[in-house]
């Protein structure tokens, strides 16, 4: 069974969580790739020109590409990341459009019984307590980076999860 941590957060925020996972040692792998390729890990501070993708994965210091599982999609030209057989965390990154923002979330699905489960396991746990000391939302507790908070609070951007419209808590 997966694990996750939800969160609402505009590229400011996901920018300051790469940057901790760069000093930490992560490197991301894409989602996606052309089948037969081999991806090389590059820094999370690799993503230029403004542009987070909506989907990629953090590969802990200690973990290879042997440890990570690409399957050919429905179009054989292309292979996806199988997070349920990788040593990796799937981040998220918020949706936005008209306004609103909806929720991103960091997850790992590494079965308990591969040798390198503690590894992904430590680096989910480390994150999570980093957007943990984030503000949350008055319901399904989101945790909110600072940039979508200020946003939130100053009425140009609603926080949205599967069509609810979310608040902050209060205190």
């Amino acid at each position: 069974m997966g694990r996750q941590v939800g969160f609402f957060a505009l590229e400011d925020d996901i920018r300051e969580l790469l940057r901790l996972c760069e000093r930490n040692g992560l490197r991301e792998v894409p989602a996606e790739i052309r089948t037969g390729a081999f991806p090389q890990p590059a820094l999370p501070s690799s993503f230029t020109g403004g542009h987070l993708p909506a989907l990629f994965y953090l590969l802990p210091p200690d973990v290879t590409m042997e440890a990570v599982v690409y399957l050919p999609a429905e179009d054989p030209r292309v292979s996806i990341l199988q997070p349920d057989e990788s040593v990796a965390l799937q981040v998220v990154t918020c949706r936005k459009d008209d306004g609103a923002i909806h929720d991103g979330r960091v997850y790992f699905n590494t079965h308990r019984s591969h040798p390198l489960f503690g590894s992904v396991k430590r680096e989910f746990e480390r994150l999570s307590r980093y957007i943990g000391k984030w503000p949350c939302t008055s319901r399904f507790r989101f945790h909110v980076g600072p940039a979508a908070e200020a946003a939130a609070g100053e009425g140009r951007l609603q926080l949205v999860h599967v069509g609810y419209g979310l608040t902050m808590a209060k205190g």
